[in-house]
């Protein structure tokens, strides 16, 4: 029996999902291309689960060192750059006007002081400081912001090639230079009764959009993704990962021998998704998993990419805001290769960082107008008390909550 790795760089792809469960924000893109809610993928509420295959990236994403609020340095002051299988971005959201747009803060937005220029914090920040004075936790409160992680999709469905339909007019929308209609791809019954199929449009199976997940969310896919790895990618054995030692990936120290340790569970895991300092070499890094299977000799632990996923979205028990959801993954199948009928093209991830692209600035402005400054404010009663102040400082605000 073999020991066996799975790496993303520095990190195994287990380490770097986890990566996204330290808040902050997030910079990224060139120039845009379609719009980030043209193609996007949200699991179904009613009917039957999706059955989806999560496209793993390669977006190159420097650190942050959220102790010195920068960005993270090598020893010899070169960057510290991951490539992660996701890209994460700001989402705000105007309930008034109803219109959303990718935050422009960069990757040190959460950092007071050390935000790139960015319209909508900017309001944002500003409705927050005026419900501190106030004491109102709901007024003014018409700038939503939302932390999300993108990934690519590939949806294992049929899908149709059907007409854009103008919203108010219900007329189908035609191109004035080639006075050919405009096309979307949309979700048919993978039973092939619904009225697509009925139609005769033009048919694929399977198709790839991109899915932006709430924090929420987000932990309930890395929660349910860290029960994956005891199955072999190797081999597609079922529970026959053994973990053996944690490495330093530096020097190759065993850190900690599994069969030896007295660490809780819930120290493993720490150890597992942190940053650790050797105490032989004193390097600083993730440490390495040494696994061996027990059906094969080529073991390699098994990540929720490996799978198909059946997904559904529940309303919220008991929410008022209907839109509130919890993501359900009815099970996973695999680990077992992506089907053969879905091509190469369906197998990539999406250029996740150019279609969230920031919003520009002279957009952010027309979409939100310019934010008052706290002088135009009118005169608020004392806060009750400053106990939210260090949410600010660090970014977060504890009264928002997030829906999907």
């Amino acid at each position: 029996m073999a020991f066996g790795k799975a790496k993303v760089n520095n990190m195994n792809l287990r380490q770097s999902m986890r990566r996204g469960t330290k808040r902050g924000s997030s910079g990224g893109g060139g120039g845009r291309s379609a719009p980030f809610y043209v193609n996007k993928y949200q699991p179904p509420v009613k009917g039957p689960a999706d059955i989806i295959r999560l496209i793993p990236g390669q977006f190159p994403t420097q650190r942050i060192d959220h102790d010195n609020k920068d960005f993270a340095r090598s020893p010899d002051g070169e960057p510290v750059v991951d490539n992660l299988p996701y890209y994460k971005y700001i989402s705000y959201f105007h309930a008034t006007k109803q219109k959303s747009l990718i935050g422009s803060e960069g990757p040190l937005g959460e950092f007071k002081g050390k935000a790139a220029p960015c319209i909508a914090a900017d309001w944002f920040w500003w409705e927050w400081r005026q419900r501190q004075a106030s004491g109102n936790k709901d007024h003014p409160k018409s700038i939503s912001r939302s932390e999300k992680f993108a990934l690519t999709v590939l949806v294992q469905a049929p899908f149709y090639q059907v007409p854009q339909v103008d919203k108010n007019t219900g007329a189908v929308r035609v191109n004035e230079n080639t006075k050919e209609p405009y096309y979307d791809w949309k979700q048919g019954s993978v039973r092939g009764n619904d009225e697509y199929a009925a139609a005769g449009y033009k048919k694929k199976d399977g198709h790839r959009q991109h899915w932006s997940l709430s924090y929420g969310h987000w932990q309930v896919l890395n929660d349910f993704s860290d029960g994956l790895a005891r199955h072999c990618r190797a081999c597609g054995g079922h529970d026959c990962i053994e973990e053996v030692a944690l490495l330093c990936q530096n020097c190759g120290e065993a850190i900690v021998i599994m069969a030896e340790t007295s660490l809780s569970d819930e120290d493993l895991t720490r150890l597992r998704n942190e940053e650790v300092q050797c105490p032989n070499c004193k390097h600083m890094g993730y440490l390495e998993d040494a696994i061996q299977c027990t059906q094969c000799d080529h073991g390699e632990p098994a990540t929720i990419f490996d799978f198909d996923l059946e997904v559904k979205r529940t309303p919220t028990a008991n929410s008022e805001n209907s839109q509130q959801t919890t993501l359900n993954i009815l099970r996973a199948i695999g680990p077992r290769p992506i089907d053969s009928k879905y091509g190469e093209d369906l197998r990539k991830a999406l250029n996740l960082p150019k279609i969230f692209t920031p919003t520009p600035l002279d957009v952010q402005r027309k979409m939100f107008g310019d934010p008052p400054s706290d002088d135009d404010a009118p005169p608020q009663r004392s806060p009750v008390n400053n106990s939210s102040r260090a949410s600010y400082e660090n970014g977060e605000d504890e009264s928002e909550t997030e829906s999907e």
